[in-house]
C-alpha cells in the first residue's frame, strides 16, 4: 500500500490496569489505498464495508484516532476524511458524484457528513449523509 504518514504518535498514559494506547495518525493515498487497507484492518467489517458502499476516487487526506483500551474491549476508531475536487460513488444508489468537497467524519462504523458540495449531473448539489451498518439517510440539495 502507498499510504504517507505525515504524522503519528502513540502513548499509553499509565501502565496499570484499565490502560488504553491511544494512536493519532495523519494520512495521505488514493481513495481506493485507503480502502485497501481498512479492509485488511480491524475495522474490515465497520468502516471497510462502508468505504466499499461510499468509493472515493482521487487523493485524499485524513486524520485517525485510536482508543484502543488493552483489554481489547471497545475499541474506538474516529476520525476526519478531507476531499478536493473528488470524484464519489454511492455504490447502492449507483449515483456519481464528481469534484466533491469537504470533510467526512467516522466514528468506528458509523459516517457522516454535511456542507459537502459537488456536482451530480453536472448540477452543483450539496450533500448531507449519515450513515451506519444498518441504517442510512442520505440528503441531496441542488443550488
Amino acid at each position: 500500500m502507498d499510504v504517507k504518514l505525515t504524522h503519528l504518535a502513540a502513548k499509553i498514559p499509565v501502565l496499570q490496569d484499565g490502560a488504553v494506547l491511544t494512536i493519532d495518525a495523519k494520512a495521505s493515498a488514493e481513495g481506493q489505498q485507503v480502502t485497501e487497507l481498512m479492509l485488511q484492518s480491524d475495522l474490515a467489517d465497520s468502516l471497510g464495508v462502508t468505504l466499499q458502499k461510499v468509493q472515493v476516487s482521487g487523493e485524499l487526506s485524513t486524520d485517525l484516532h485510536l482508543h484502543i483500551p488493552l483489554t481489547g474491549e471497545d475499541v474506538v476508531a474516529k476520525g476526519e476524511v478531507h476531499l478536493a475536487e473528488n470524484e464519489v460513488l454511492i455504490a447502492d444508489l449507483d449515483l456519481m458524484l464528481a469534484k466533491v468537497s469537504g470533510d467526512v467524519a467516522f466514528v468506528n462504523d458509523e459516517i457522516f457528513f454535511d456542507n459537502i458540495d459537488g456536482l451530480l449531473l453536472n448540477q452543483k448539489v450539496d450533500v448531507e449523509f449519515t450513515g451506519a451498518q444498518k441504517s442510512k439517510v442520505i440528503k441531496l440539495k441542488s443550488y
